[in-house]
């Protein structure tokens, strides 16, 4: 039971953290010349990331949390959909949200959520998520996802196969 309550602490701490500055995504709409780029330059990152998945292969300060396997149902994982929506499985929750993103590698998940169940992954869970809530930055090659903060690498996936939500 103490291991519920410090996960929920925890969970509430990540999700705050996460919706900082919410507000807006730096593409707002207008008529400007450097606002029409900016929507150029998201036009671009959102097709190279649209309709993907991942699966994490690095996360900073791991030591310690036990990730699911990556042949198990609660294999962590992160969708991108065509519409910017994120969505994924980060080992004892499902997680969404709204991502903005730019070819000069601007990334932000805005509007992040989270279920709450208590589970063996929880550590893993906790650190997984502040590490998606703080990147800031993106570099995409081949069939590799790299999250940044600033310079400090903070999460790094390989492409996996996109399965489509039923609706």
């Amino acid at each position: 039971m103490k291991t519920f309550w410090i996960f929920a602490a925890l969970s509430s701490i990540v999700l705050s953290s996460c919706c900082c500055g919410c507000a807006g995504t730096g593409a707002e709409a207008s008529d400007s010349p450097s606002a029409q780029a900016a929507s150029e330059n998201f036009s671009k990152a959102a097709d190279r990331l649209a309709d993907t998945a991942w699966r994490p292969v690095f996360l900073i300060d791991r030591e310690g949390a036990k990730m699911p396997p990556e042949d198990s149902q609660d294999a962590v994982r992160l969708q991108i959909s065509k519409d910017m929506r994120v969505n994924g499985y980060s080992g004892d929750n499902l997680f969404g949200g709204e991502l903005a993103v730019l070819d000069s590698g601007f990334f932000k998940i805005n509007k992040m959520y989270s279920t709450r169940r208590a589970g063996p992954y929880g550590l893993y869970e906790y650190k997984f998520l502040s590490a998606l809530g703080r990147a800031d930055r993106f570099e995409l090659s081949g069939d590799t996802l790299k999250l940044f903060n600033g310079q400090t690498l903070l999460l790094e996936f390989k492409k996996m196969e996109f399965k489509r939500e039923a609706k």
